[in-house]
């Protein structure tokens, strides 16, 4: 059945320059035919937690976070290395297969309209979100990287609509998996990673800084959990970006099980007021930290990163005790 939809899909005019989709559409279509045959939405393919795993990878990344710490391209650029004929695995367990999750897809054909998957296929001629922002009636740049934004916010909680179940029990499945080089030859031994959607950071008087190896890509997020003085009262930190394009939104899981996010900033204090009603499930929000860039520019994309500081306590926050434990499934 896979290899069937690629040489249907393989004769539309899209994606012509991203092999990824051409991955991860094929394996969306499959589930949603199957889903909308069955009424089951309780399942996603098991290579879709990758980018819920670890947020920091782009969206059009095939192969994921390599060994030397950059990124696959949308076509597998970068990822293809070989000695004396002999393939040298250049990615990692699990994510070097992220080119095969449907969650982007499954974002897209459930929050945004049934018919935006084929829309891509049709319209989108060379990369997916660079289309999406460029293509005549398509979003524009403008809401091209607010689509990002909210993507990236939704995966903090599983945020799927019908499919939220689904996303929670994959990221159950596979949470705290070591990731390391999939197989030998490999090309470079990197240090092991213990798979959680947060990123691990170091407080220096108030400030976080974020690992630098796990800091977002283009269009990739971090996630930081952050332990709040109570419930029910505001919660504010200061965002500083030392990178472009970035932002920073809070959300949090209310004790009834909706989820509520706060408008993104650029810069300067990112607050949220939980509303009445709606207090903060476990005193715990979640700092989302987003790149919306969405186009691929070779290899400066994919090799960069995009560091930033975020200030928790102390001058001009509210609310924040400090940093939450990563090790805790914060999206349930």
């Amino acid at each position: 059945m896979h290899e069937a939809i690629h040489a249907v899909l393989a004769d539309m005019p899209g994606c012509k320059r991203a092999a990824w989709f051409h991955e991860g559409g094929n394996t969306w279509l499959q589930g949603e035919a199957t889903a909308r045959r069955t009424g089951n939405y309780g399942s996603v393919g098991w290579l879709s937690a990758g980018a819920m795993l670890a947020p920091f990878m782009p969206i059009e990344c095939y192969s994921g976070w390599l060994q030397d710490d950059s990124f696959g391209g949308p076509s597998a650029e970068g990822v293809n290395m070989y000695s004396n004929g002999v393939q040298i695995c250049t990615w990692r367990n699990l994510l070097g297969g992220t080119q095969y999750g449907e969650t982007f897809a499954r974002f897209m054909g459930e929050m945004v309209s049934q018919g935006s998957v084929a829309w891509i296929w049709r319209y989108c001629t060379n990369r997916v979100l660079e289309g999406l922002a460029t293509v005549p009636h398509g979003l524009g740049e403008y809401q091209t990287g607010r689509l990002i934004r909210e993507f990236r916010a939704r995966q903090a909680m599983c945020d799927f609509g019908k499919w939220s179940g689904a996303f929670k029990s994959l990221l159950n499945s596979y949470w705290g998996t070591t990731i390391r080089a999939e197989w030998e030859p490999y090309w470079i031994n990197c240090a092991p990673w213990i798979a959680r959607c947060y990123v691990l950071t170091t407080n220096v008087g108030g400030t976080l800084i974020p690992e630098w190896r796990t800091l977002p890509g283009w269009s990739g997020a971090n996630q930081i959990p952050l332990a709040t003085s109570n419930s029910v009262g505001t919660v504010r930190v200061i965002f500083t970006p030392l990178g472009s394009n970035m932002t920073c939104q809070l959300v949090y899981r209310a004790t009834d099980g909706s989820v509520i996010y706060s408008k993104p900033v650029r810069s300067g204090p990112c607050a949220i007021t939980p509303q009445p009603g709606k207090p903060i499930k476990n005193n715990v929000v979640i700092a989302v930290i987003c790149n919306s860039d969405f186009r691929y520019l070779a290899e400066f994309s994919r090799t960069n990163k995009f560091d930033y500081r975020l200030t928790i306590t102390g001058a001009g926050t509210a609310g924040v005790l400090g940093t939450a434990s990563v090790a805790t499934r914060w999206y349930q």
